[in-house]
């Protein structure tokens, strides 16, 4: 996650990517969120850029607005759903109903 109002926060995914991509972390499934889209007027990270990088490692990008609850929940569901992927519990043939499901207990 980082802030689009903060470069910065942008700046340190490469560093925060490549621990997640090597060693013991390589197996985990993520998501790209950036937060706080709801302040357009100090936004500092442009949606060019952040598609690029996520395209580059492959991951699903979110924009997020924890103030107004945007996108919070469909970042969330995709990545379990990711993760469920992963390790063989969902197929795609049951995507919804299983994520819908499981979503549903929590």
């Amino acid at each position: 996650m980082f802030d689009l109002t903060n470069r910065a926060s942008f700046t340190v995914l490469r560093e925060h990517i490549i621990d997640v991509t090597r060693g013991q972390y390589r197996y985990l499934s993520c998501v790209l969120i950036g937060n706080k889209s709801d302040d357009v007027e100090h936004r500092q990270v442009l949606l060019p850029e952040i598609s690029e990088f996520a395209g580059m490692y492959n991951i699903d990008y979110f924009e997020t607005s924890a103030k107004l609850y945007t996108n919070i929940d469909e970042a969330f569901i995709t990545l379990g759903r990711n993760s469920l992927r992963q390790y063989g519990v969902l197929t795609e043939k049951k995507k919804e109903s299983t994520v819908s499901s499981w979503c549903a207990v929590s």
